[in-house]
């Protein structure tokens, strides 16, 4: 529903496209929602995303299983962005590596440049963060401050053992 919604679409089944130009370059992707105008417009071979917005998910192409709500969300995802989930307006926004990511609120997660697993939750949490390799983040944030960063680095890449480190700042 709208114009050009799925105007593309040649093999692609089981989507659901809502808004002017969403999904519109999906060639054969399929089991994919989009909702608002732009929203996935640049997904062509991608399957099994939720995309609501405005220009959500709009740097995804052949990525699979993202879940992304609000104006921008996800839009820098041409990189390698599969299973992530992003909610709030510009949430995981970096074109980088966000494969199993979650950031929640406005911004957050927008500067991540690389690694996997970033969990980044709150008003522009994660927002100035750079390089995560081998590491999974946390960060809780206040409007104000920063409430607790939990870092944890995986040490010997033969286990899967993980050295909690926990940062509060005032």
């Amino acid at each position: 529903v709208g114009k050009d919604a799925l105007l593309a679409i040649t093999t692609g089944g089981y989507n659901t496209a809502i808004g002017y130009q969403s999904g519109d370059s999906v060639t054969s992707g399929g089991e994919n929602i989009f909702v608002g105008n732009s929203a996935g417009s640049n997904v062509t071979t991608g399957t099994a995303h939720v995309i609501i917005g405005y220009n959500a998910g709009d740097g995804l192409t052949v990525q699979r299983g993202n879940v992304l709500v609000g104006h921008a969300a996800g839009t820098g995802g041409a990189a390698t962005f599969n299973h992530a989930v992003a909610i709030g307006m510009d949430a995981l926004n970096s074109n980088a590596t966000q494969s199993g990511s979650i950031a929640i609120g406005y911004r957050a997660g927008y500067s991540i440049t690389t690694g996997l697993g970033n969990v980044a939750i709150g008003y522009n949490a994660a927002d100035t963060v750079g390089t995560r390799s081998e590491e999974h983040t946390s960060e809780l944030q206040s409007q104000a401050y920063l409430v607790c960063r939990l870092l944890l680095e995986k040490k010997n890449p033969s286990i899967s053992v993980f050295n909690p480190l926990l940062y509060l700042l005032p």
